[in-house]
């Protein structure tokens, strides 16, 4: 059973996709007409995918990576701007979830 916690992201997730739906992007900047809690859910988002290929402790998984990997989700919140090599990300979200 997933966690209330995982609901919740699911719940977010779904709510990004229909707004993606609708502007036809993931980009999600500041100046971006969403709601407050969907743009500070994005930024956290990115927030943990950093922390994640650096290796360090995060709430970004691996299905949630490839989640919003698999909707076009931007990553750096800046068109032409990627922050990390994915596949070497996804390798170090890997590598920490079979500790």
């Amino acid at each position: 059973k997933p966690s209330k916690h995982d609901t919740k992201w699911q719940e977010m997730l779904n709510e990004l996709r229909q707004s993606s739906l609708n502007d036809g992007a993931c980009l999600v900047s500041n100046q971006c007409d969403l709601s407050p809690k969907l743009k500070a859910w994005v930024n956290t988002q990115r927030s943990q995918y950093r922390l994640s290929c650096q290796g360090k402790a995060s709430t970004m998984t691996v299905e949630r990576l490839v989640a919003l990997d698999g909707m076009g989700f931007a990553w750096s919140g800046k068109k032409g701007k990627e922050i990390n090599d994915r596949d070497s990300c996804m390798s170090v979200a890997k590598a920490a979830k079979r500790k």
